[in-house]
Protein backbone atom coordinates (compact mmCIF):
# COMPACT_ATOMS: atom_id res chain seq x y z
CA UNK A 1 0.00 0.00 0.00
CA UNK A 2 1.48 3.07 -1.39
CA UNK A 3 2.89 5.53 2.18
CA UNK A 4 1.46 8.78 2.46
CA UNK A 5 3.65 11.71 3.03
CA UNK A 6 0.91 13.79 4.67
CA UNK A 7 1.48 16.50 1.93
CA UNK A 8 -2.16 17.50 -0.03
CA UNK A 9 -2.10 18.99 -3.45
CA UNK A 10 -5.50 21.39 -3.88
CA UNK A 11 -7.57 20.50 -6.47
CA UNK A 12 -8.05 22.88 -9.53
CA UNK A 13 -11.41 24.30 -8.67
CA UNK A 14 -9.85 25.55 -5.01
CA UNK A 15 -7.28 27.29 -7.16
CA UNK A 16 -9.30 28.81 -9.29
CA UNK A 17 -11.27 30.07 -6.94
CA UNK A 18 -7.81 31.52 -5.34
CA UNK A 19 -7.03 33.07 -8.43
CA UNK A 20 -10.19 34.54 -8.58
CA UNK A 21 -9.96 36.29 -4.93
CA UNK A 22 -6.82 37.28 -5.82
CA UNK A 23 -7.71 39.22 -8.79
CA UNK A 24 -10.95 40.70 -6.87
CA UNK A 25 -8.48 41.82 -4.09
CA UNK A 26 -6.07 43.36 -6.81
CA UNK A 27 -9.43 45.03 -7.96
CA UNK A 28 -10.29 46.19 -5.15
CA UNK A 29 -6.90 47.33 -4.22
CA UNK A 30 -6.99 49.50 -7.75
CA UNK A 31 -10.40 50.53 -7.08
CA UNK A 32 -9.44 52.06 -3.56
CA UNK A 33 -6.07 53.61 -5.06
CA UNK A 34 -8.13 55.11 -7.85
CA UNK A 35 -11.02 56.37 -4.88
CA UNK A 36 -7.95 57.84 -3.06
CA UNK A 37 -6.20 59.58 -5.90
CA UNK A 38 -9.90 61.17 -6.72
CA UNK A 39 -10.34 62.20 -3.27
CA UNK A 40 -6.82 63.93 -3.30
CA UNK A 41 -7.91 65.39 -6.37
CA UNK A 42 -10.94 66.72 -5.07
CA UNK A 43 -9.52 68.46 -2.33
CA UNK A 44 -6.81 70.47 -4.77
CA UNK A 45 -9.67 71.58 -6.50
CA UNK A 46 -11.65 72.73 -3.58
CA UNK A 47 -8.41 74.33 -2.47
CA UNK A 48 -7.77 76.11 -5.67
CA UNK A 49 -11.64 77.21 -5.11
CA UNK A 50 -10.96 78.09 -1.48
CA UNK A 51 -7.88 80.32 -2.72
CA UNK A 52 -9.82 81.71 -5.53
CA UNK A 53 -12.44 82.59 -3.15
CA UNK A 54 -10.32 84.58 -0.37
CA UNK A 55 -7.98 86.13 -3.49
CA UNK A 56 -11.24 87.62 -4.63
CA UNK A 57 -12.60 88.63 -0.70
CA UNK A 58 -9.20 90.58 -0.26
CA UNK A 59 -9.53 91.95 -3.60
CA UNK A 60 -13.36 93.19 -2.61
CA UNK A 61 -12.30 94.47 0.83
CA UNK A 62 -9.41 96.47 -0.53
CA UNK A 63 -11.36 97.71 -3.17
CA UNK A 64 -14.39 98.77 -0.35
CA UNK A 65 -11.30 100.32 1.68
CA UNK A 66 -10.04 102.46 -1.32
CA UNK A 67 -13.89 103.64 -2.15
CA UNK A 68 -14.47 104.08 1.47
CA UNK A 69 -11.14 106.43 1.79
CA UNK A 70 -11.84 108.13 -1.08
CA UNK A 71 -15.71 109.15 0.11
CA UNK A 72 -14.16 110.08 3.24
CA UNK A 73 -11.98 112.73 1.77
CA UNK A 74 -9.11 110.75 2.43
CA UNK A 75 -5.79 110.73 -0.08
CA UNK A 76 -3.12 108.68 0.50
CA UNK A 77 0.54 110.67 1.36
CA UNK A 78 1.78 110.98 -2.03
CA UNK A 79 -0.60 113.99 -2.44
CA UNK A 80 0.91 116.26 -4.98
CA UNK A 81 3.19 118.96 -3.16
CA UNK A 82 2.83 116.85 0.07
CA UNK A 83 5.98 115.82 2.29
CA UNK A 84 7.86 112.56 1.86
CA UNK A 85 7.05 110.69 5.18
CA UNK A 86 8.11 107.57 7.16
CA UNK A 87 6.26 105.37 8.50
CA UNK A 88 6.52 106.61 12.36
CA UNK A 89 4.35 109.56 13.48
CA UNK A 90 4.95 110.96 10.22
CA UNK A 91 8.26 112.60 10.53
CA UNK A 92 9.87 114.15 7.74
CA UNK A 93 12.75 112.24 6.39
CA UNK A 94 13.82 113.72 2.72
CA UNK A 95 16.70 115.77 2.31
CA UNK A 96 14.85 118.14 0.29
CA UNK A 97 13.27 119.89 3.64
CA UNK A 98 15.92 121.70 6.34
CA UNK A 99 14.33 122.37 10.11
CA UNK A 100 12.92 125.75 11.05
CA UNK A 101 11.73 125.19 14.44
CA UNK A 102 12.07 122.19 17.13
CA UNK A 103 10.46 122.07 20.62
CA UNK A 104 10.57 118.72 22.37
CA UNK A 105 9.57 120.59 26.00
CA UNK A 106 12.53 118.58 27.27
CA UNK A 107 13.44 120.68 29.70
CA UNK A 108 11.17 122.33 33.05
CA UNK A 109 10.10 125.72 31.82
CA UNK A 110 8.77 126.87 28.58
CA UNK A 111 11.03 128.46 26.45
CA UNK A 112 9.78 132.27 26.34
CA UNK A 113 12.07 132.87 23.53
CA UNK A 114 9.82 131.03 21.09
CA UNK A 115 6.58 131.24 23.32
CA UNK A 116 4.12 133.35 25.39
CA UNK A 117 1.38 132.47 27.33
CA UNK A 118 -1.50 134.59 26.48
CA UNK A 119 -2.94 135.86 23.20
CA UNK A 120 -0.11 139.01 21.85
CA UNK A 121 -2.72 141.61 22.89
CA UNK A 122 -2.12 140.49 26.73
CA UNK A 123 0.53 138.69 28.81
CA UNK A 124 -1.00 137.93 32.28
CA UNK A 125 -4.30 136.57 31.50
CA UNK A 126 -6.97 136.47 28.69
CA UNK A 127 -9.53 135.09 26.68
CA UNK A 128 -11.13 134.68 23.20
CA UNK A 129 -14.20 136.39 23.49
CA UNK A 130 -15.45 136.65 20.00
CA UNK A 131 -15.62 132.77 20.60
CA UNK A 132 -17.87 133.62 24.17
CA UNK A 133 -15.21 131.21 25.58
CA UNK A 134 -15.58 129.99 29.40
CA UNK A 135 -12.02 129.96 30.71
CA UNK A 136 -9.38 132.55 31.23
CA UNK A 137 -6.06 131.52 29.98
CA UNK A 138 -3.17 131.87 33.18
CA UNK A 139 0.07 131.13 32.73
CA UNK A 140 0.23 128.66 35.55
CA UNK A 141 -2.18 126.49 33.65
CA UNK A 142 0.84 125.70 31.05
CA UNK A 143 3.70 123.46 32.41
CA UNK A 144 6.48 121.64 30.95
CA UNK A 145 6.81 118.35 32.61
CA UNK A 146 7.82 114.53 31.13
CA UNK A 147 8.84 115.85 28.06
CA UNK A 148 5.47 117.48 26.88
CA UNK A 149 3.93 120.99 27.17
CA UNK A 150 0.52 120.33 29.42
CA UNK A 151 -2.10 122.62 28.80
CA UNK A 152 -4.44 122.37 31.92
CA UNK A 153 -8.19 123.33 32.34
CA UNK A 154 -9.31 123.88 35.59
CA UNK A 155 -12.80 124.54 37.60
CA UNK A 156 -11.23 127.85 39.42
CA UNK A 157 -13.38 130.80 39.71
CA UNK A 158 -11.15 133.73 38.59
CA UNK A 159 -11.95 137.49 37.47
CA UNK A 160 -10.20 138.95 34.61
CA UNK A 161 -10.95 142.08 32.85
CA UNK A 162 -13.60 142.76 35.25
CA UNK A 163 -15.57 139.70 34.20
CA UNK A 164 -16.21 136.42 36.11
CA UNK A 165 -15.19 133.19 34.77
CA UNK A 166 -15.54 129.72 36.23
CA UNK A 167 -12.55 128.28 34.68
CA UNK A 168 -8.66 128.70 33.56
CA UNK A 169 -7.24 126.76 31.80
CA UNK A 170 -3.10 127.29 29.77
CA UNK A 171 -2.23 128.60 26.06
CA UNK A 172 0.96 129.16 24.34
CA UNK A 173 2.06 131.00 21.20
CA UNK A 174 4.86 132.24 19.33
CA UNK A 175 3.77 135.83 19.26
CA UNK A 176 3.91 138.09 21.83
CA UNK A 177 2.21 141.98 22.01
CA UNK A 178 4.98 144.09 19.63
CA UNK A 179 7.75 141.20 18.71
CA UNK A 180 7.55 137.24 16.36
CA UNK A 181 8.76 134.72 18.64
CA UNK A 182 8.85 132.26 15.44
CA UNK A 183 7.01 132.90 12.49
CA UNK A 184 7.25 131.85 8.61
CA UNK A 185 6.00 131.73 5.17
CA UNK A 186 5.21 128.16 3.74
CA UNK A 187 6.46 124.87 4.60
CA UNK A 188 5.42 121.81 6.97
CA UNK A 189 4.23 121.64 10.72
CA UNK A 190 4.16 118.89 13.04
CA UNK A 191 2.76 118.15 16.32
CA UNK A 192 2.34 114.97 18.70
CA UNK A 193 -0.70 115.31 21.02
CA UNK A 194 -3.07 113.88 23.50
CA UNK A 195 -6.56 115.71 23.94
CA UNK A 196 -8.73 115.35 26.69
CA UNK A 197 -12.12 113.99 26.75
CA UNK A 198 -14.98 115.73 28.36
CA UNK A 199 -17.96 117.45 27.48
CA UNK A 200 -17.13 121.82 27.21
CA UNK A 201 -13.56 120.77 26.30
CA UNK A 202 -12.09 122.34 23.17
CA UNK A 203 -8.25 121.64 22.29
CA UNK A 204 -7.05 123.51 18.94
CA UNK A 205 -3.29 123.97 17.01
CA UNK A 206 -3.53 126.49 14.87
CA UNK A 207 -1.73 129.54 12.98
CA UNK A 208 -2.62 133.20 12.28
CA UNK A 209 -0.79 135.88 10.18
CA UNK A 210 1.70 137.92 12.24
CA UNK A 211 -0.34 141.24 10.89
CA UNK A 212 -2.26 140.83 14.18
CA UNK A 213 -5.02 140.01 11.56
CA UNK A 214 -8.09 137.71 12.81
CA UNK A 215 -7.51 136.42 8.89
CA UNK A 216 -6.00 134.38 7.15
CA UNK A 217 -6.66 131.65 9.76
CA UNK A 218 -5.90 127.90 9.28
CA UNK A 219 -6.90 125.84 12.37
CA UNK A 220 -4.36 122.48 11.73
CA UNK A 221 -6.57 120.49 13.81
CA UNK A 222 -9.76 120.94 16.17
CA UNK A 223 -11.48 118.69 18.25
CA UNK A 224 -14.55 118.62 20.98
CA UNK A 225 -14.05 116.36 23.89
CA UNK A 226 -17.58 114.94 23.33
CA UNK A 227 -16.91 113.86 20.17
CA UNK A 228 -13.56 112.08 20.60
CA UNK A 229 -13.34 110.40 17.29
CA UNK A 230 -14.16 113.22 14.77
CA UNK A 231 -11.09 115.95 13.86
CA UNK A 232 -11.81 119.78 12.11
CA UNK A 233 -10.11 121.11 9.68
CA UNK A 234 -10.19 124.82 8.46
CA UNK A 235 -9.51 127.61 6.49
CA UNK A 236 -10.68 131.10 6.86
CA UNK A 237 -10.05 134.28 4.70
CA UNK A 238 -11.25 137.33 3.41
CA UNK A 239 -13.41 137.49 0.40
CA UNK A 240 -15.39 140.10 -1.66
CA UNK A 241 -16.39 143.45 0.35
CA UNK A 242 -13.68 142.02 2.51
CA UNK A 243 -15.90 139.43 3.74
CA UNK A 244 -14.71 136.95 6.42
CA UNK A 245 -15.11 132.96 4.61
CA UNK A 246 -14.04 129.48 5.95
CA UNK A 247 -13.93 126.30 4.13
CA UNK A 248 -13.22 123.07 6.69
CA UNK A 249 -14.09 119.55 7.09
CA UNK A 250 -14.45 116.94 9.78
CA UNK A 251 -12.98 113.44 9.60
CA UNK A 252 -13.80 110.37 11.94
CA UNK A 253 -11.34 108.00 12.83
CA UNK A 254 -10.21 106.27 16.35
CA UNK A 255 -10.87 107.46 19.75
CA UNK A 256 -7.99 110.21 19.71
CA UNK A 257 -8.47 110.59 23.59
CA UNK A 258 -6.94 106.85 23.60
CA UNK A 259 -3.40 107.99 22.59
CA UNK A 260 -1.28 110.03 21.17
CA UNK A 261 -1.89 111.19 17.60
CA UNK A 262 0.18 113.45 14.82
CA UNK A 263 -1.34 116.45 12.87
CA UNK A 264 0.50 118.32 10.46
CA UNK A 265 -0.38 121.07 7.58
CA UNK A 266 1.50 121.05 4.32
CA UNK A 267 1.40 124.73 3.57
CA UNK A 268 2.81 125.87 0.01
CA UNK A 269 2.24 128.72 -2.63
CA UNK A 270 0.22 125.92 -4.26
CA UNK A 271 -1.87 124.33 -1.67
CA UNK A 272 -2.93 123.52 2.19
CA UNK A 273 -2.76 119.80 2.53
CA UNK A 274 -3.98 118.15 6.36
CA UNK A 275 -2.00 115.16 7.58
CA UNK A 276 -3.34 112.82 10.05
CA UNK A 277 -0.99 110.15 11.84
CA UNK A 278 0.70 110.84 8.50
CA UNK A 279 -1.69 110.24 5.97
CA UNK A 280 -2.89 113.12 3.97
CA UNK A 281 -6.89 113.51 4.55
CA UNK A 282 -7.60 117.12 2.88
CA UNK A 283 -6.54 119.76 0.53
CA UNK A 284 -7.23 122.97 -0.58
CA UNK A 285 -5.98 124.24 -3.65
CA UNK A 286 -7.94 127.09 -4.66
CA UNK A 287 -5.19 129.94 -4.78
CA UNK A 288 -8.05 132.81 -2.33
CA UNK A 289 -7.63 130.52 -0.01
CA UNK A 290 -4.36 130.37 0.61
CA UNK A 291 -2.31 132.23 2.75
CA UNK A 292 0.59 133.76 1.62
CA UNK A 293 2.03 135.93 4.50
CA UNK A 294 4.11 134.89 7.96
CA UNK A 295 1.80 132.92 10.37
CA UNK A 296 3.11 132.07 13.35
CA UNK A 297 1.41 129.08 15.77
CA UNK A 298 -1.17 128.67 18.78
CA UNK A 299 -2.02 125.83 21.05
CA UNK A 300 -4.87 126.29 23.42
CA UNK A 301 -7.44 124.33 25.42
CA UNK A 302 -10.56 126.29 25.31
CA UNK A 303 -13.75 125.27 27.69
CA UNK A 304 -16.58 126.02 26.30
CA UNK A 305 -18.04 128.75 23.32
CA UNK A 306 -19.24 129.17 20.36
CA UNK A 307 -18.32 126.00 18.73
CA UNK A 308 -19.41 123.58 22.04
CA UNK A 309 -21.38 123.46 24.81
CA UNK A 310 -20.29 124.63 28.79
CA UNK A 311 -18.74 121.66 30.92
CA UNK A 312 -21.21 119.32 33.27
CA UNK A 313 -20.50 118.15 36.24
CA UNK A 314 -19.19 115.46 34.63
CA UNK A 315 -16.84 116.98 32.92
CA UNK A 316 -13.25 115.97 34.29
CA UNK A 317 -11.13 118.71 35.82
CA UNK A 318 -8.98 119.45 35.93
CA UNK A 319 -7.98 117.66 32.36
CA UNK A 320 -4.82 118.40 30.11
CA UNK A 321 -3.85 118.94 26.54
CA UNK A 322 -0.37 117.74 26.17
CA UNK A 323 1.58 118.32 23.40
CA UNK A 324 4.94 116.31 23.17
CA UNK A 325 6.93 118.42 20.25
CA UNK A 326 5.76 120.93 17.58
CA UNK A 327 8.42 120.49 14.46
CA UNK A 328 8.53 122.99 11.51
CA UNK A 329 9.99 122.11 7.97
CA UNK A 330 10.91 124.52 4.59
CA UNK A 331 11.83 122.96 1.46
CA UNK A 332 15.38 123.28 1.06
Amino acid sequence: MPIKTGIRRPRRGAERVRSSALRARMRDEHTTAATRDSRRARRRRRGRRVVLIVVSLVLVAAGAIAWFATRSGSRASSVAGGPELSPRAGSITSARWRTLFDDEFAGTQLGTGHWTTCYWWETTGCTNEGNHELEWYQPANVQVRDGALNLQARRQPIVGDGKHYDYTSGMAATVGRSENRFAFRYGFVETRVLVPQGTGFWPAFWMLPTSRSSTPEVDIFEMLGDQPRTVSMHVHWRGPGDNELADGVDWSGPDFTAGWHTFGLDWEPDHLTWYIDGVARWQVTDPSRIPHEPMYLIANLAVGGDNTVPPTPRTPFPSTFALDYVRVWQRG
